[in-house]
């Protein structure tokens, strides 16, 4: 009687063994959930731009170079140190009237527009651009003249509002505000509503303020 039970028993455990294999292998396929482990991304470590007289100077010399990747990188390192890179404003200068490839001359325009105010020198030569065949460089001195400040690019900057460029019209219009405190409207924005004309709002504003105010004044710098 113990052997017959002992079977038995021994019978009950193969078919409880075999049914949990087969559920088990039934669910391999389905998806689990909270059984991985978050992906642990780095956070990048801060870019450090060491602003010394020999760094500057290395740049400056980079700005000859008859490689036109050398003086776009030494512009753009320039561009990060904002007013602390005075001293590259005569070689920047001398990139604005560089023949090659154009990006030499934006990335020049973009740096002196960083440094600000005291790039007022280089006016003459960034109004002269807002003329140029390459609509980048326009609308990058467009931009670079307001980030200067000077009083003197206002009437430049005027009437570059007719250029038949949208995207220098819109900066000039931009920088206008930014120089003689006027606030038009979308000054801010990134994108421009058009007027009923096809013509950018912030644009119509600053011709209509240059019709009735602004070609009445001197513009000169104090």
């Amino acid at each position: 009687m113990k052997i017959i039970q002992i079977n038995y028993i021994l019978r009950v455990a193969v078919v409880i063994v075999i049914a949990v294999f087969v559920v088990s292998s039934c669910n391999t396929n389905l998806p689990r959930e909270n059984t991985f482990e978050p992906l642990e991304i780095p956070t990048p470590e801060p870019v450090t731009l060491v602003t010394t007289e020999s760094t500057i100077s290395k740049l400056i010399e980079d700005l000859s170079s008859p490689n036109a990747e050398d003086r776009i990188n030494a512009a753009y390192y320039l561009k990060l140190m904002g007013a602390d890179a005075e001293l590259a404003i005569p070689a920047l200068i001398d990139n604005l009237n560089y023949q090659g490839v154009f990006e030499v001359r934006m990335a020049a325009v973009e740096a002196l527009g960083a440094i600000g105010p005291p790039a007022k020198i280089a006016v003459p030569d960034l109004v002269s651009l807002l003329q140029t065949d390459f609509v980048h460089v326009q609308r990058e001195a467009a931009t670079a003249l307001g980030q200067i400040n000077s009083l003197v690019a206002v009437p430049y900057l005027a009437e570059a509002l007719y250029d038949a460029d949208k995207g220098t019209a819109i900066n000039a219009a931009k920088s206008l505000g930014i120089i003689t405190g006027q606030d038009f409207p979308e000054m801010y924005s990134v994108g421009a509503t058009l007027d009923d004309n096809g013509i950018p709002i912030v644009v119509v504003a600053a011709r209509e303020w240059w019709i009735m105010h602004g070609q009445h004044k001197d513009w000169q710098d104090s």
